[in-house]
């Protein structure tokens, strides 16, 4: 398995950082840095480290930036998801995307090669998966949403998906995560948790199944993909909010 940072925007479009679980790398501005930025609004530098399957990165610039859409504060540090998108500034825009030598092997425009890809998905998942399990809760790495937050968001995505599904090119894939969703919401109100959890990355899989990856992605309709991506960024919360209860349960 090969983990990788990749320019998604900007003008370092194309540039790309592979790292290892040996050492922390550094991105920014001068020679300092492993990988080293030409956008004249960059200051400062991110701190990204992956051990054991987690990817971590710690924003060292003096300015609020963005990861997977929500705020990153100057000085905080927060797991960073496989194909989840970091912007530091208005023009760059870096994804994380986690490669298997075999993907590359499939031949890309057979209907094999679709469900071999797939397949790759789910199996690069579910070592995140565990990975939850043991990952330390602390209140300080990630920024979680209050209960009645979480239930307003997963309201607005329910009503996107359902108004996706009247539309024809993008109807099946919008059911299909619409029913995920919601037998995965139904048994976190149950305090289910760690069935909810298990649910929550099946609904990770479709989506990332839909969306395709960072450097091969799939041609969505922008209102499609943008529902997608968000339904991703709001499992990736409930996620890191079941993953202390749903180990307790499973222990």
């Amino acid at each position: 398995m090969a983990v990788r940072i990749i320019v998604d925007k900007g003008p370092d479009k194309g540039r790309s950082l592979q790292l290892d679980g040996r050492a922390e790398v550094r991105i920014g501005r001068g020679p300092g840095n492993h990988l080293m930025v030409q956008d004249p609004a960059w200051q400062g530098s991110l701190r990204v480290s992956f051990s054991q399957g987690v990817c971590k990165v710690t924003n060292q610039t003096p300015t609020t930036i963005y990861l997977g859409g929500k705020t990153f504060a100057p000085g905080e540090q927060r797991a960073w998801f496989h194909s989840e998108s970091l912007q530091p500034t208005a023009q760059t825009l870096l994804v994380l995307y986690v490669e298997d030598a075999g993907r590359e092997a499939a031949p890309a425009t057979s209907s094999k090669s679709r469900k071999t890809v797939q397949l790759v998905v789910i199996l690069l998942c579910l070592p995140l998966a565990g990975v939850l399990f043991f990952l330390p809760t602390d209140p300080g790495v990630d920024e979680q949403r209050s209960p009645e937050d979480s239930q307003k968001e997963y309201h607005r995505l329910e009503q996107r998906l359902q108004a996706l599904q009247e539309s024809a090119d993008s109807g099946e894939a919008a059911g299909r995560v619409l029913t995920l969703l919601k037998e995965a919401r139904f048994q976190q109100l149950r305090k289910h948790s760690a069935r909810a959890f298990t649910l929550y990355h099946r609904v990770r899989e479709e989506v990332e199944s839909d969306l395709g990856g960072p450097l091969d992605p799939k041609p969505l309709p922008e209102e499609v993909g943008k529902t997608l991506r968000e339904v991703r960024d709001f499992v990736n919360q409930e996620l890191i909010t079941l993953g202390p209860e749903a180990r307790k349960n499973k222990s």
